[in-house]
């Protein structure tokens, strides 16, 4: 028997328990049976089949060391109640503010971008408010303009010229009506100047706009037997009410045949007298003084000339001079008078005359607020106008 035959006999005899040595007698038929199995190649193991390592001294402790049991929930085994662990409280709060605040957080983003800014939409507001009132602005003067034309069309004519009249007038009316119809043009009439002044709404779209007009009339005179008929001419003012209908944008129409009407009343404000005690007579000479050198610096002088005559807290913007487009002639009227609750302040209302280029002068009348400092005059404020004053000096 061969070394690698007796090796695999012992191979088998140990997988049987059974040593060669203490091996009892076998038959040979029982001897071949167990060559035969000896001989038998073991099956082949994949390369990720796990292979079981030789046993060690370590691997043994390990197998022999008992596994540590799990954790169990404590029980009493008298009440049968069960006892969960402590929990840290103060955590699950901090947690749950946390939670809270970036919710609160979120939705406040969420709000803000769905509802616009404040100052945002009181700006927006703001310009659609300026933006009606231009419109409505730019409305009322095409309205007005267009009243303006038609009316200085409608007032001028020349004598014999009918077709001239039905081609200038005939663009601003509606097609039924007919100004020219039963007309006949003997004199002349010109329209020189012509002037909306107000404008009332009637309907929707519709509006009455009454118009000012100063109009030359050609009059003929009366001729004696072989003489030339000469002509004057006369100048009159008219006042028209128009009726005007808005088609639409920039499109409007004279609706019907325009009414004269009287002219509009007159207005006119209370001319009373400043209330307040007058300053002494010399007292007023030196006022008139300080405000004569004044009014020469301001008509004629430069600007440090008019400013030395002003007070430290005056608006130099409000006194800028007229660079000698006037000349200052004189002062025809003066009256000043003291403030009883300042007795420092003095109000004066003035009459001066200015010439022109022309040699041709002009009253200006003002109310000029001064204060006295010492021995000097200084002026304040200065403002048009002698009647219906802001200040109040009166007595109490």
């Amino acid at each position: 028997m061969s070394f690698l035959e007796r090796q695999k006999k012992n191979k088998a005899m140990s997988k049987a328990g059974v040593s060669e040595s203490k091996a009892p007698p076998i038959s040979g038929a029982a001897s071949r049976e167990l060559l035969d199995a000896a001989a038998e190649k073991p099956p082949k193991k994949s390369f990720f089949e796990k292979r079981e390592r030789p046993p060690t001294p370590e691997t043994d402790k390990k197998q022999k060391a008992p596994r540590p049991k799990k954790r169990q929930n404590i029980t009493n085994i008298n009440t049968e109640r069960y006892i969960k662990p402590k929990k840290n409280i103060g955590k699950k709060i901090l947690r749950t503010a946390l939670w809270v605040i970036l919710t609160f957080v979120f939705i406040r983003g969420i709000v803000s971008i769905l509802r616009p800014d404040p100052i945002s939409e009181v700006q927006r507001r703001a310009d659609a408010f300026m933006q009606e009132q231009q419109e409505t602005r730019n409305l009322e003067f095409e309205i007005e303009s267009f009243a303006q034309n038609f009316a200085k069309e409608y007032l001028s004519y020349r004598s014999g010229e009918k077709q001239d009249y039905n081609d200038r007038v005939g663009p601003y009316v509606s097609s039924h009506v007919s100004f020219s119809e039963g007309q006949e043009f003997k004199n002349t009439a010109e329209a020189s100047y012509v002037q909306a002044y107000k404008l009332e709404p009637y309907n929707e779209n519709q509006f009455d706009v009454f118009v000012m007009a100063t109009v030359d009339y050609t009059i003929p005179q009366t001729a004696s037997a072989g003489t030339e008929i000469t002509f004057r001419t006369q100048r009159e003012h008219s006042y028209l009410k128009i009726p005007v209908r808005v088609l639409g944008a920039g499109a409007y129409i004279v609706e019907d045949f325009p009414a004269f009407v009287a002219a509009p009343d007159g207005y006119s404000v209370s001319a009373a007298q400043f209330v307040g005690s007058d300053v002494d007579q010399s007292v007023n000479q030196e006022i008139e003084r300080v405000l004569q050198n004044f009014f020469v610096a301001y008509y004629g002088g430069n600007q440090t000339q008019i400013e030395y005559y002003l007070a430290q807290e005056a608006d130099k913007a409000e006194f800028k001079g007229m660079d000698g487009r006037y000349k200052y002639i004189e002062i025809s009227n003066l009256r000043s008078v003291v403030n009883p609750q300042n007795t420092s302040e003095i109000l004066s209302l003035i009459e001066i005359a200015i010439e022109d280029i022309n040699a041709q002068r002009h009253k200006q009348r003002f109310n000029i607020l001064l204060r006295r400092e010492g021995e000097r005059y200084f002026i304040l404020e200065m403002d048009t106008k002698t009647v219906g004053i802001k200040y109040d000096f009166s007595v109490q």
